[in-house]
């Protein structure tokens, strides 16, 4: 329901696409409480009364061959597109001239990256054996076993590779590595733990999102002389970003699960 804040924010039109997406459903993820709770509004509804809001239950490939937006956001759905290259590609041609592309990826490297419990310090349960092989950055030691979440539904993409797949469709803007806190293990790194993973950085293993913001590459343009100035970003309270002005099109896609 990202798409009300855009909304309400400015956006001219917002085009949603979930996979998952269930139109009638009136439960929520809340994020303070880490459980799903009852919205009091299905989706469906809420676009009875919002005509600039459309949901659909899809991908990108379902959207009309016509569509094109002015920005797309993707809020922590980067690390799950295993096709990552593909999929950026396809978003840029689904993007306007000079479009944008917004994105908060949830490093895979970071201690909680592999998005199964513990997600926190305070949910670790040395007593299960789900959670043993991966507590201190275990998902980065360990193969996961055949047919796991990890394999199926992350891309397990390291922070470097993720710049250079971005910059080969996009001209970077803002690119903000956001580090880990000490709730999701920032003080875990302990010198054994570095011992086991020489093949990472501390600046991996302590990222814990990034926010970038890009602008769609024409390579046609590329020398010219006009360029339009850094877009802008308006953050409200609760982390929805949305950019100065009303964009003609917005389009967003999302997924389930908790970060």
């Amino acid at each position: 329901m990202h798409g009300v804040g855009f909304v309400v924010f400015g956006a001219s039109s917002y085009t949603g696409v979930d996979p998952l997406f269930k139109p009638n459903n009136r439960e929520v993820k809340h994020h303070g409480k880490g459980r799903r709770v009852t919205f009091g509004w299905t989706p469906a509804q809420v676009m009875q009364h919002m005509p600039r809001l459309e949901l659909i239950r899809g991908t990108i490939d379902d959207l009309p061959a016509e569509a094109r937006f002015d920005v797309v956001s993707l809020h922590n759905v980067t690390e799950h597109l295993i096709d990552l290259e593909g999929q950026f590609e396809k978003i840029s041609s689904r993007l306007s001239p000079r479009g944008v592309i917004i994105f908060n990826h949830h490093n895979f490297c970071a201690w909680n990256g592999h998005h199964q419990q513990p997600k926190s310090i305070d949910r670790i349960d040395f007593d299960d054996p789900d959670q043993e092989w991966l507590i201190d950055w275990g998902h980065l030691m360990h193969e996961p076993p055949e047919g796991h979440y990890i394999r199926r539904k992350l891309n397990r993409i390291r922070l470097d590779d993720l710049r250079r797949v971005t910059e080969r469709f996009f001209t970077i803007e803002q690119w903000e590595e956001i580090p880990t806190d000490r709730r999701r293990g920032r003080r875990r790194l302990s010198r054994a733990v570095r011992r086991r993973l020489p093949g990472y950085t501390e600046r991996e293993l302590l990222t814990q999102n990034v926010f970038c913001i890009a602008r769609r590459r024409l390579p046609e343009i590329a020398t010219s002389p006009w360029q339009d100035p850094p877009l802008k970003i308006v953050v409200p309270a609760r982390g929805v970003a949305t950019p100065n002005g009303a964009p003609n099109g917005l389009v967003s896609g999302s997924t389930r699960g908790s970060h």
